[in-house]
């Protein structure tokens, strides 16, 4: 609850109950989060138990391209996102979405242990082309991406990371947030 206060103290237009949550996901206790969520913001509420449209669409490609820099992909994947399990009237958001930039980053972006050579250049065009498919859609309302990083530990290799910080795919993501939305969001 503390962090539903937060978020309408911010502002924000929208709020995330839980992800990666599958096992306690319709029990009683979620019902009375959820309505002690909305007392306390007023925005709108999503909750991503576990799972990816990628990995129930056909041929579990939602996010790749058969060549090593993404395309139309996405154009390919809307239609069915757009159908479905989804009820009339409620758009669709993406709770979690993000690439690598290393080489190959696009074949398999669901996998951390997958590395290739560092290529910025394929995590700006996979972010380029998944604002470019979804973005005017009008059932689409919007991206969590994965990973944004308050600060990183010295363990952690950013070059070849989910990460966009620092990366030119920082700058699609400025440009699409920044630029005049036509929806008004």
């Amino acid at each position: 609850m503390h962090y539903a206060r937060l978020a309408h103290q911010m502002n924000a237009t929208g709020f995330s109950v839980g992800t990666e949550l599958r096992k306690t996901v319709g029990r009683p206790e979620w019902d009375r989060l959820i309505t002690d969520a909305r007392t306390e913001f007023p925005g709108w509420l999503t909750l991503r138990p576990t799972g990816t449209i990628m990995q129930r669409s056909p041929g579990g490609r939602a996010w790749t391209s058969s060549g090593s820099r993404p395309t139309s992909s996405w154009a390919h994947h809307a239609n069915p996102i757009r159908l479905q399990g989804r009820s009339p009237g409620k758009p669709v958001i993406f709770n979690e979405i993000g690439y690598k930039s290393h080489s190959g980053a696009t074949a398999h972006p669901w996998e951390w242990k997958v590395t290739g050579e560092v290529d910025y250049l394929i995590q700006q065009a996979a972010y380029e082309a998944a604002f470019r498919s979804l973005w005017g859609e009008p059932w689409f309302a919007g991206f969590y991406w994965w990973k944004w990083r308050p600060r990183s530990g010295p363990f952690e290799n950013l070059e070849c990371n989910f990460t966009p910080q620092g990366k030119p795919a920082a700058d699609v993501i400025r440009e699409w947030y920044g630029a005049n939305d036509e929806r008004g969001s």
